[in-house]
């Protein structure tokens, strides 16, 4: 995006709760390479590095946001009451729930204080977009795939909940979430599809439409303790039929400006690819094995390619004159 530069401008009006998307693309990243270990015998010590990246990434945002909203408290309130803005912020608790699976092999109680503090805040934006979208006017072309924001983070609340012992809440996030994919999915295909197309800066966030079946059948993995029924089938194959549809216009999703919104290319690839060890796991065949494989290699050049675009993006904001392409 083109940032217009003055000289009382500072990065810091930029920052907002998008800028948690690099929290979620690392630390599923991380996840996935956390899962492969048991699964298709990658060295450990990958996905570990990659969780404590996630932190360090969370913490620099969080405090960035912080200081903003310190500094410029009129910024936040106008965010909140602008729909298009505040869908952006489940980003936040949802980088909390995907933390809280990162460190909770090294410490319960911090992943039960995460999940604690995240879960609730999910629920409280999902409830208050939805009452937006309710009792709001909006035209067909506010219709965006960020509005699947809310509902990915009800599906990523049992994936940290049922290890924690946390089950009946994560039933409950779990099946809200599913019934509101359903719903606004069916209106996304419809704006994809007989409306005008997303602008060029915002075509990666078409991706996003991968993240709610592969995140709820990880979330149904979860809680039927890895069974793979009808349900399962229908999800897994879901995502992996819009990866093909995707894959096959690769060159529209990356050959954008880079922007924020190019970090819409990891998180959903990582969901998948979690989605896709699991199932490999549980089904034990080889060609399973191999597609897991490829697409543990696929994400982990997305997120690599994602994170190259962007530090020379930031260089050459950081050095140029009053106006640059982030």
């Amino acid at each position: 995006m083109t940032l217009a530069r003055d000289p009382g401008f500072s990065f810091l009006h930029a920052v907002s709760p998008a800028f948690f998307a690099p929290v979620m693309g690392i630390a599923g990243l991380g996840i996935s390479w956390r899962i492969a270990v048991g699964v298709l015998g990658v060295p450990a010590p990958i996905g570990e590095t990659l969780v404590w990246i996630a932190f360090a990434v969370f913490a620099v945002m969080t405090m960035l946001f912080c200081v903003k909203i310190i500094q410029h408290p009129r910024g936040l309130v106008d965010a909140l009451r602008d729909s298009r803005k505040l869908v952006f912020f489940p980003l936040i608790p949802t980088s909390m729930l995907l933390l809280s699976i990162g460190i909770r092999p090294y410490d319960v109680d911090y992943a039960t204080y995460f999940w604690i503090a995240a879960a609730p805040f999910n629920l409280y934006f999902a409830v208050l977009l939805t009452g937006r979208w309710f009792f709001e006017a909006h035209g067909k072309s506010d219709l965006s795939p960020a509005w699947l924001f809310p509902i990915v983070g009800n599906g990523v609340v049992p994936i940290a909940g049922v290890p924690l012992g946390i089950v009946e809440p994560s039933w409950m996030f779990f099946t809200i979430g599913f019934v509101l994919w359903i719903v606004v999915f069916a209106g996304l295909f419809q704006r994809l599809v007989f409306e005008e197309l997303m602008p060029g800066k915002l075509m990666p966030s078409i991706l996003i439409l991968l993240s709610p079946p592969a995140t709820f059948f990880i979330a149904y993995f979860e809680l039927t303790d890895g069974v793979i029924d009808p349900l399962s089938y229908a999800m897994f194959y879901t995502s992996l039929f819009l990866f093909a549809v995707l894959l096959v216009h690769a060159e529209k999703l990356v050959a954008v400006p880079v922007s924020i919104t190019t970090w819409s290319l990891t998180f959903p690839m990582a969901a998948l690819t979690i989605a896709s060890l699991l199932f490999s796991k549980a089904m034990v065949w080889i060609g399973f094995y191999w597609l897991a494989a490829f697409l543990l290699g696929v994400t982990t050049f997305s997120v690599s390619f994602v994170v190259v675009v962007s530090v020379i993006a930031l260089g050459r904001y950081f050095s140029s004159a009053p106006s640059a392409d982030l």
